[in-house]
């Protein structure tokens, strides 16, 4: 299964989302208070008219007690009962009565508030009527405004002299005042629903942007654990190929070294037996080397090797060599981290063999330099020489196992190198190569461990 890291956008479309949704939460709950706090609005004023009218209709009950519409009409005419526009009397099935003023445009109450006052409430509502078709006792001035006529209506049962239901009454207000009381709740309600929206969404904002780079951070551990996982699988298999080729090379190796002794023993001026028999000598120690250092119990024994003893142990083991070229091995060592045992062992042979090249391609009376540098959590190590560079047709296949050229030393133990760099998890490479030298890098993090391998025989 292939892991991939989330697109970096995802968060911010996540947290976007749930803004939006917050938003219309907020406008929705504050849409329904609106209606609620007008509706309450309403129905206060329609409370305080029907106990106006009830008792109006008490004082006039002597007077005029078969003409209820007087008693309304003195009720709308109350002082403090302003800005009645028309007052219209209906029987207990809503049919029109009376009313003031005349009008042909009165019609019958709607079913449904005929019902909810026969139930004994009140019905109340506050809107803005576009036209009001003349519909008031007195001819105030009104200015209808971008929204309308803000109008209370309110219809109450009429009781009979007896307390029974004789009817019902219908009061048409304006509603200047209702209409301020709603526009300085509406400012309120937007100011509340802004700041809780702005509250809300700042801690929905810092709660999501935390759970997402969260999520981000362990998915991107996740695509580093099977990155791990997909390196320790190749590793082990390269691991493998490594230990038969080590183990197919063996034998054969140390025949071709027993040929090249015996020739060497005869002299013949067109064949350096020599050579070949030194560089047969030191590919099967290398591979010695490496068998045995690969066989090693992580578990025994355990310690921690300096960069600096390191390359000093090496400038110890290349003196020889060093001399016999008449070359000098100058050691740069600048870092602090440490190596365990088993690690270091793998890089003193890696090490090992790219300076033994770079001491052989390096000119009598230069230098080849160690190096040891620390890179916030790696280490680097450097082999630096003095020669005459690699040709372009050995850089091409310069890990892979080839003839041993004298000059640039790029046989079968770069090949080697770079197996074992890899089992470190460590990274070789050439950084350069010209006239005046090459220069061969190992990039290693201070936690390498070399991958187990039981295969050497």
């Amino acid at each position: 299964m292939k892991l991939t890291v989330p697109n970096r956008w995802l968060p911010l479309f996540g947290i976007l989302l749930a803004l939006l949704l917050l938003a219309g939460a907020v406008v929705h709950t504050r849409s329904l208070v609106r209606t609620e706090f007008g509706d309450q609005l309403a129905r206060r004023d329609a409370t305080l008219l029907a106990g106006l009218l009830e008792q109006r209709l008490k004082d006039v009950e002597e007077e005029a007690p078969d003409d209820p519409l007087l008693a309304i009409l003195e009720t709308a005419s109350l002082t403090n009962l302003p800005g009645v526009m028309s007052v219209g009397l209906f029987d207990t099935n809503g049919t029109h009565v009376d009313g003031l003023p005349f009008l042909a445009t009165d019609l019958d109450l709607a079913e449904a508030d005929v019902q909810v006052v026969n139930s004994g409430q009140r019905v109340s509502r506050f809107e803005f009527l576009p036209n009001l078709e003349e519909e008031f006792l007195l001819p105030p001035t009104l200015d209808p405004g971008p929204r309308g006529f803000p109008v209370l209506e309110v219809i109450l049962p009429l009781p009979d002299s007896s307390g029974e239901q004789a009817g019902m009454v219908r009061f048409l207000m304006q509603a200047d005042s209702l209409a301020q009381e709603f526009d300085a709740m509406d400012r309120t309600l937007r100011r509340q629903a802004l700041m809780g929206f702005m509250l809300a969404g700042l801690a929905m904002t810092v709660g999501l942007a935390f759970v997402f780079h969260r999520l981000v951070d362990t998915q991107r551990q996740l695509v580093t654990a099977n990155r791990e996982l997909t390196l320790a699988a190749k590793t082990a298999a390269v691991g493998a190929v490594m230990s038969h080729l080590l183990h197919g090379l063996k034998n054969p190796l140390a025949g071709l070294q027993q040929f090249v002794t015996a020739q060497a023993t005869v002299p013949d001026p067109d064949l350096d037996w020599a050579d070949a028999k030194d560089s047969t000598r030191r590919m099967r120690t290398m591979i010695d080397d490496v068998t045995r250092l690969l066989r090693e119990d992580s578990g025994l024994v355990s310690y921690e090797i300096s960069p600096s003893e390191l390359l000093e142990h090496l400038q110890r083991r290349l003196s020889p060599l060093a001399r016999e070229q008449k070359v000098n091995l100058e050691l740069d060592c600048q870092c602090e981290h440490v190596l365990l045992n088993r690690t270091a062992n793998l890089v003193t042979l890696i090490l090992e063999n790219l300076a033994t090249n770079a001491l052989q391609a390096t000119p009598e009376g230069h230098q080849v330099v160690l190096s040891a540098r620390q890179e916030e959590h790696w280490i680097r190590f450097r082999v630096q020489d003095e020669g005459t560079g690699l040709p372009e047709s050995v850089r091409d296949r310069l890990f892979t196992p080839t003839l041993s050229s004298k000059d640039g030393g790029t046989g079968l133990g770069l090949a080697l190198s770079r197996q074992l760099a890899r089992i470190l998890g460590a990274e070789l490479e050439l950084e350069k190569s010209g006239s005046e030298g090459s220069v061969f890098s190992l990039r290693i993090s201070p936690q390498s461990e070399p991958q187990p391998i039981t295969e050497l025989s």
